[in-house]
């Protein structure tokens, strides 16, 4: 069934106004330094007042996302879980939630009353009173059974301000994901291998198809409709970083692409059904910008100016009311900032490379010509023994 049907007239029409309808990349007037970071225009639903409260869920990019728009002012709620940071073994991080269902877990912790874990029998327990928890980021390090059920409490209570938001951005990760057959809920972190051994029958390994991601997608829609904000507005965007490593039977670059794909699929399919939900085209961005201007040394996240480049990029369009005019000229103005310093940077870069490449073929010619001199050394020694041996 098509996600989209329209009539010819309608295609045609709406062919005529988009003024982006060809791939701008390849326009003639665009002069090659404004090309490394792509800024897709955007059509938006809703508006952002300036300082309102926020939520974020999603994977470590996510997390990028949440601390620009703090720096840009906004009430961003997820933020807070940090008071408690030291006393309930709260890392960075600890709340990157990378499948839509370990997201969905979260909204029904939070919102759904008739949502009744034992999240006790959740963790997995090592000896002296010790365990794993592998709904949370740090699913590998060992906390207090105590207190990671008090963290847990804590987070659902942080997470029910969600209530007060209209803004929602939703950051997918992964299509890969694992599923507790004993307790029927998604895990936010892959199973220890000894887990494994332990309980052979109780976990799989999913890959999930876009389907699978919209019906996560409209859970969640359905408790926000049910106890979020009257006029709540979702923000979904696909996340740029590369997967860390994959369960399938393939290189694990062309497994990121195929799960990005389904990510990205299912988010286009969800954003029209639903008008109060937009796109967000950070991995757009990344994708298709200048890779010396996107990604870190790791080649799998992504460098700060870049994401400050990003999430400016894809908001400012949402700070357009007259009263915060301000708000979108210092957005605009530190997105350009930011856009000029990585064009010095990859300027840089540039000249380090060809400095490289002159330098190593001065190495070579030197090398090459050393080779001659000891070629014709050693011609001589031979010419002179057998002059030798002759007399």
């Amino acid at each position: 069934m098509p996600i989209l049907k329209q009539s010819a007239s309608d295609a045609i029409r709406t062919f005529k106004h988009n003024s982006r309808r060809t791939n701008h990349l390849r326009d003639g007037d665009v002069k090659a330094e404004d090309r490394f970071m792509l800024a897709p225009v955007q059509s938006v639903s809703h508006r952002l007042r300036a300082g309102e409260s926020i939520f974020t869920i999603g994977s470590c990019f996510a997390r990028n996302v949440e601390r620009h728009l703090d720096m840009m002012g906004f009430d961003v709620i997820n933020r807070r879980i940090y008071d408690e940071a030291e006393r309930l073994a709260i890392l960075p991080g600890i709340d990157n939630r990378y499948t839509p269902f370990s997201m969905l877990n979260e909204f029904r912790w939070a919102l759904d009353p008739d949502f009744r874990i034992d999240y006790e029998a959740a963790l997995y327990k090592v000896d002296r009173g010790l365990c794993f928890d592998p709904h949370m980021h740090y699913a590998m390090r060992r906390f207090p059974v105590a207190t990671a059920l008090e963290r847990r409490d804590y987070l659902n209570e942080c997470n029910r301000s969600i209530t007060r938001c209209q803004t929602i951005i939703m950051t997918l990760g992964l299509a890969e994901a694992w599923w507790d057959s004993k307790l029927g809920l998604y895990l936010n972190w892959s199973p220890q291998m000894r887990w494994i051994e332990q309980e052979p029958d109780r976990f799989e390994f999913h890959l999930l198809s876009p389907e699978d991601v919209c019906e996560a997608l409209e859970s969640i829609y359905a408790l926000l409709d049910t106890h979020g904000h009257p006029d709540f507005q979702i923000l979904l965007t696909v996340s740029p970083i590369e997967m860390m490593a994959t369960f399938r039977p393939m290189d694990a670059s062309v497994a990121n692409m195929h799960s990005k794909s389904i990510l990205r699929a299912a988010a286009g399919a969800f954003v029209e059904k639903h008008q109060n939900v937009d796109y967000l085209p950070s991995f757009e961005i990344a994708l298709l910008s200048d890779p010396w201007a996107v990604w870190a040394g790791d080649r799998v996240h992504i460098q700060d100016d870049a994401v400050d480049f990003i999430v400016r990029s894809v908001m400012a369009p949402y700070l357009a009311d007259e009263g915060d005019v301000q708000a979108v000229m210092a957005a605009d103005s530190l997105s350009e900032r930011s856009h000029q310093k990585l064009f010095r940077k990859q300027r840089q870069l540039e000249k380090r490379l060809e400095r490289l490449e002159m330098e190593k073929a001065h190495l070579e010619t030197s090398v090459s010509n050393l080779q001659r001199s000891n070629t014709n050394y050693l011609r001589q020694i031979l010419e002179l023994q057998q002059s030798g041996d002759s007399r």
